[in-house]
């Protein structure tokens, strides 16, 4: 299961909007630190939780 900030970063880039985070932040209403951190691979609070059950 993907959260919505990596399933923002795996969409193609509609056209008009700028292939930066912070457009693709802009655009799907998210936090452009966290599409940063998704892009560089840190987990979300929720995923880092499960996995440490």
């Amino acid at each position: 299961m993907f959260d919505k900030e990596s399933l923002i970063l795996a969409q193609d880039v509609p056209p008009g909007i700028s292939n930066s985070y912070r457009a693709r932040a802009d655009h799907g209403g998210v936090a452009a630190s966290t599409l940063n951190h998704r892009a560089l691979g840190r987990p979300s609070r929720k995923a880092k939780a499960q996995s440490q059950q």
